[in-house]
């Protein structure tokens, strides 16, 4: 996993968020990477799908599906489409 490309995903979206909101949206993006990882381990398939966590890579929408301000109002990802 690298934390770097993960972050360069993000980064339109982290401009400017305070500290403890940054380490809370890094982890969950982070979270949603292991848990692709794990898929592979898990199955022992290292194939990949054209949708969800076991897609071949994520966009920041699929890295903060989960994050709970983005469910409840996705435009503030609306910055990342520009």
């Amino acid at each position: 996993m690298d934390c770097r490309k993960i972050a360069e995903v993000l980064g339109p979206v982290v401009l400017g968020m305070h500290r403890p909101r940054l380490d809370q949206v890094m982890s969950e993006a982070v979270a949603r990477v292991i848990v692709h990882e794990w898929v592979h381990i898990a199955t022992q398939n290292p194939g990949h799908a054209r949708e969800g966590v076991a897609k071949s890579s994520f966009s920041v929408f699929d890295l903060l599906a989960e994050d709970e301000a983005v469910r409840r109002d996705p435009r503030v990802l609306r910055r990342t489409r520009d």
